[in-house]
């Protein structure tokens, strides 16, 4: 028996940079800020804008404060409770705004949700915008 020994086959080595060259390319990372375009929005229509430009802000046609009452939720099961909140939520918003494109701010959802548990009340801020747009947040 011939013992021949397994040699494992040698690495590559890393080419190591110097400390100061190093340091140069860091810089002028930092120092790049790409013109890249940033998506508004979703889907293929989406708008582009490039980076650093301010979105305009809409003004809202009508903002109200509503307190609405989500006590029916407590008719669910338990484990499904909160997130049945946050749709009678929406229901009660599209109702009482006559609009169908409804974005709850995800604080507000939050809040609803907390512990599995739906608060009975919940004081809300609803904005309508000119293209039937309600945003709701919490008040």
């Amino acid at each position: 028996m011939s013992e021949e020994r397994f040699t494992a086959p040698e690495q590559k080595k890393t080419e190591e940079k110097p400390v100061e060259a190093q340091k140069e390319q860091e810089k002028a990372r930092a120092e790049h800020k790409p013109e890249a375009e940033v998506v508004k929005g979703a889907g293929r229509t989406a708008e582009k804008k490039k980076v650093g430009e301010k979105e305009e802000e809409e003004k809202p046609v009508l903002e109200r404060v509503y307190t609405f009452n989500l006590r029916e939720a407590y008719k669910k099961p338990y484990y499904k409770r909160a997130n049945y909140a946050v749709r009678l939520l929406r229901k009660l918003v599209v109702r009482h705004l006559k609009s169908e494109d409804v974005k709850i701010d995800p604080a507000l959802a939050e809040f609803v949700r907390a512990s599995g548990q739906p608060k009975p009340r919940v004081k809300v801020k609803a904005a309508k915008f000119e293209g039937g747009t309600v945003k709701v947040q919490l008040a």
